[in-house]
């Protein structure tokens, strides 16, 4: 064979694998070229397939579902719609959350009972049948009691002794007093009542120490024989506020207005008009004399 025929033959062979024959070759380059177009239809196909399902599928809710342990300690209770409402006898409902069966209603509890509605047995024969109340010195003249006893004690030796004091002339020598201090009181028990002057001993010869005796038992204290020996001020608070309580008198606040209150009161029982003129000319002045030495 000579170098042209072997020529020839290698053109003839190169010629072959660049083109495709019968038998079903082709050239690598044109298959990359189609293998790349195929993808990109493949990925055309398969983005607008996912969006037709994202258009058509409904929108997914995310929830959130807590652990299997808190449902195991912390089961959740789902509200029972089909509770009734529970109905009274007469046919209407009743709420049972209603807001005023939060709160206790609060019910006024009964004040206590005053003169005007509690009886006892009178303690003195100046006394009535109310608590803390006296009869007038109308009722008393009347009756033939001019005459008002009450116990004293000496606080240094326990002497104890009864005092007599007169009512006409004890009860005008009151009536003064307030006539002329009642402007300057200003609702207020002045010194000569929150420390009165106390009577002398006799037996120990102590001066300014016999205490009225008051009893533990207020219903058995003697109202009028303090009042007219100015001697109220010897009295507790409480019991000073049993007085008020009983005829309906405002008994809050300091020891002298309490004090107050209960020598006006007192002396309004006495003389509940305000015109009882009924002492002598000689107590009148005596009454003046002791007044003008007192100023």
């Amino acid at each position: 064979m000579t170098l042209s025929s072997h020529t020839s033959n290698s053109k003839h062979n190169m010629e072959d694998f660049n083109h495709p024959n019968e038998e079903g070759f082709s050239d690598p380059e044109e298959e990359e070229e189609e293998e790349e177009e195929e993808e990109e239809e493949d990925l055309n196909d398969k983005s607008t397939g996912d969006e037709l399902l994202l258009s058509l599928s409904p929108p997914l809710i995310l929830t959130h579902s807590p652990p299997t342990s808190d449902l195991l300690f912390f089961p959740i209770f789902q509200p029972n719609h089909q509770n009734k409402v529970p109905q009274t006898h007469e046919g209407t409902s009743v709420h049972q959350h209603d807001d005023h069966s939060l709160h206790q209603t609060r019910h006024r509890r009964n004040g206590p009972r005053t003169a005007l509605d509690e009886i006892i047995s009178p303690p003195f024969a100046w006394a009535t049948d109310r608590p803390a109340t006296v009869h007038t010195i109308k009722y008393l003249l009347d009756n033939n009691i001019p005459i008002i006893s009450g116990e004293v004690q000496c606080k240094r030796c326990a002497f104890r002794c009864n005092i007599e004091l007169d009512l006409q002339s004890k009860f005008w020598d009151i009536k003064v007093f307030i006539n002329r201090n009642i402007e300057r009181l200003y609702q207020r028990a002045p010194k000569e009542w929150t420390n009165p002057v106390l009577l002398d001993c006799k037996e120990c010869k102590q001066k300014n120490c016999m205490k009225p005796v008051i009893p533990s038992n207020l219903e058995s204290i003697n109202w009028l024989f303090l009042l007219l020996g100015s001697l109220l001020g010897c009295c507790n608070l409480e019991q000073l506020k049993y007085f008020c309580m009983h005829n309906k008198q405002h008994r809050t606040g300091a020891k002298d207005r309490v004090l107050y209150t209960t020598y006006v009161t007192l002396y309004k029982q006495l003389d509940p008009e305000g015109n009882f003129v009924g002492c002598t000319i000689q107590h009148m002045l005596h009454s003046a004399s002791n007044s003008i030495q007192r100023v």
